[in-house]
């Protein structure tokens, strides 16, 4: 009878221990287990990792871009400037008027994919225009700070030989195509390469004497070339 009670008493305390530990816990690990199986402490939830990829660009300086992630936020033109690489790219062009793609991307060390797309977005908001010409394109400011004739001038000036070839004819008005090529050491084809596009923007005029042609700045060249010379920044060549 004593035997039988003491039986009973155990399976009431084992039965006690079980309902009191929790559900999927064990109270002794089981044989060889690792220190600190599944009776550990439950681990504290850890931090989410931070975004990747075009996520990231929503943080930066601590604070979200203002581009349209999820439609969060619309961009047009009254913030399009907010952001910070927007705005960086917009001064580079403000500074150096009728600079190309590769020399924002050489003045800012950004990647050219993601400079083309901020440069279309300002492009499409009218923050700048682009001027293409044979497959080269340049930027400027969209403020009509420029005329085109003067933003073909700029076009024109990054070139040095363009440059040289638009100082002499402006120092040297009249001068003979023969005349060019040897003072600046180039050839006559050289020379005629030049004064079509020269001519097809309507910054050069033509006239003939026998068998010479002689060139000068037209009226509106002359103007233009006088008031943007003292804006012309620096990695253009420098103007008499």
């Amino acid at each position: 009878m004593k035997r039988s009670t003491a039986w009973t008493s155990l399976v009431l305390a084992l039965m006690v221990a079980i309902a009191v530990s929790p559900a999927g816990n064990c109270c002794i690990p089981p044989a060889g287990a690792a220190r600190g199986g599944c009776c550990s402490l439950p681990s504290v939830p850890q931090d989410p990792l931070p975004c990747s990829g075009p996520a990231q660009q929503v943080l930066l300086n601590g604070r979200r871009s203002t581009d349209n992630v999820s439609g969060i936020r619309r961009i047009y033109a009254g913030n399009v400037l907010d952001n910070r690489e927007r705005a960086a790219i917009h001064a580079v062009i403000t500074t150096k008027p009728g600079i190309d793609l590769a020399g924002i991307a050489r003045e800012l060390g950004m990647n050219r994919q993601t400079l083309r797309y901020h440069l279309n977005l300002m492009e499409s908001l009218s923050k700048i225009t682009a001027l293409r010409d044979r497959g080269l394109v340049r930027y400027y400011e969209n403020h009509g700070r420029y005329g085109t004739l003067e933003r073909n001038l700029f076009m024109h000036l990054w070139n040095p030989t363009a440059e040289e070839i638009l100082s002499l004819i402006r120092s040297t008005p009249g001068i003979a195509q023969s005349e060019i090529a040897t003072h600046l050491a180039i050839t006559p084809s050289t020379v005629r390469w030049y004064m079509r596009r020269f001519r097809e923007d309507g910054i050069i005029t033509e006239r003939h004497e026998g068998r010479y042609a002689r060139y000068a700045l037209t009226d509106e060249a002359g103007r233009s070339m006088s008031r943007i010379g003292g804006e012309k920044p620096d990695g253009m060549a420098a103007m008499s």
